[in-house]
């Protein structure tokens, strides 16, 4: 579970690389592996959602970003996407349907639950899927029987521990360069705290109140 790091890579940045620039590339390899053309992504202006960003465009992978807040919509258009729908303003079912339509989106991967969970797997086509892989609403995913009985829509877990397969492992040692090669060339991970452990508990509140600010680092000792 250790993997080298690039020239020009601070330690702050290898320290993020695991969890969300390679959780983002393994979204990537399961859309690729289905045959999807475009991804719907939850909790777009998070951290996460920012690396699919380079990533996608890369592989010429549409996306199509849901956030919650008029700030979220505003950070995402100004990095240059189009497809942005905030899901507390009025409209937002029917314009991200449309969207889904358009694009051919029929893969959503949900870091939300509770009914943003529902209300994507609605706007998603016959035969799409959708995979959680969180519950930052901390409320129960949402789902209606006939997405499942008459559209034939599927739903599954994603955790990236569990992706780390030996099938996996060479296609993620490869992100791993593919993601430090965009760090070098800009593409970091914004960091908004660094901190010691006696002072982590008040972090995390902080951090619970502005998650698309950026990371707060763990400095385990003063010394």
């Amino acid at each position: 579970m250790c993997y080298p790091l690039r020239k020009g890579v601070t330690d702050d940045q290898g320290a993020m690389l695991i969890v969300n620039p390679l959780t983002a590339w393994a979204f990537l390899l399961i859309a690729k592996r289905g045959g999807h053309k475009a991804i719907v992504h939850t909790a777009a202006a998070s951290s996460l959602g920012r690396w699919l960003i380079p990533l996608a465009r890369e592989r010429k992978v549409k996306l199509i970003h849901v956030v919650r807040k008029k700030t979220q919509e505003k950070l995402l258009r100004d990095l240059g996407e189009e497809h942005v729908f905030d899901s507390s303003e009025d409209g937002f079912d029917d314009a991200l349907k449309g969207a889904c339509k358009k694009l051919d989106a029929t893969i959503a991967f949900d870091a939300v639950a509770g009914d943003t969970a529902l209300r994507v797997l609605r706007a998603l086509p016959r035969g799409s899927e959708l995979c959680v892989y969180g519950a930052l609403s901390e409320q129960p995913a949402m789902f209606h029987p006939g997405d499942f009985i008459f559209a034939n829509k599927t739903i599954r877990g994603m955790w990236l521990s569990t992706f780390f397969t030996p099938r996996n492992l060479p296609q993620m040692l490869r992100g791993a360069l593919v993601v430090q090669r965009h760090i070098a060339n800009g593409q970091a991970t914004a960091v908004q705290e660094r901190v010691h452990l006696e002072d982590m508990p008040a972090a995390i509140d902080r951090y619970a109140q502005s998650m698309t600010d950026g990371k707060i680092l763990w400095v385990p000792s003063k010394s």
